[in-house]
């Protein structure tokens, strides 16, 4: 018995004089390091759903509702560990080939036409709509006429800000 706690007593002392050679990490770091909570796949390509450390301490409502499946607006994208973090609009960025038939097919969908320009749209999707749905929805709806030549949804990071 008294191996045992010998043995157990030398292992704790151990592993907490190696820990303590660990590097600690700042609170600004803590603050900038996400977790990733899941991944999604946007036309082909996969992103990593992340929540940053201090959403999860601060048990904010944008990290209960980025454990969720789906993407809403709010949520935070990366493509990989060493990409940009994006933060997704809710904007949805269509390409038509009739604008006409697109604004009816975005009425259809509860999508609201935030502006235009020669063939290409902004369409705004609703507070707390699921965004791969309403794309998938978009397309099946569009199977028909061919107006919608291509979606996009709008990414929005922190790497080409002015200085």
């Amino acid at each position: 018995m008294k191996k045992i706690t010998l043995l157990a007593a030398s292992a704790l002392m151990s592993a907490t004089v190696m820990a303590s050679d660990l590097p600690q990490l700042s609170n600004s770091e803590l603050a900038t390091t996400n977790v990733t909570v899941g991944s999604v796949e946007i036309n082909g390509v996969k992103f990593n759903k992340v929540v940053s450390n201090s959403a999860l301490v601060n048990n904010t409502m944008m990290s209960q509702r980025s454990f969720q499946p789906g993407l809403y607006q709010g949520d935070l994208l990366q493509r990989n560990k060493i990409s940009a973090v994006e933060r997704v609009s809710g904007n949805l960025l269509i390409s038509t080939s009739n604008m006409s038939k697109l604004q009816a097919l975005a009425k259809a969908h509860n999508l609201e036409v935030h502006s235009t320009y020669g063939n290409i749209a902004i369409l705004k999707a609703p507070l707390g709509s699921e965004l791969l749905s309403t794309m998938s929805a978009l397309r099946a709806a569009d199977a028909q006429t061919g107006t919608v030549k291509r979606i996009n949804l709008e990414r929005i990071s922190n790497t080409l800000r002015p200085e």
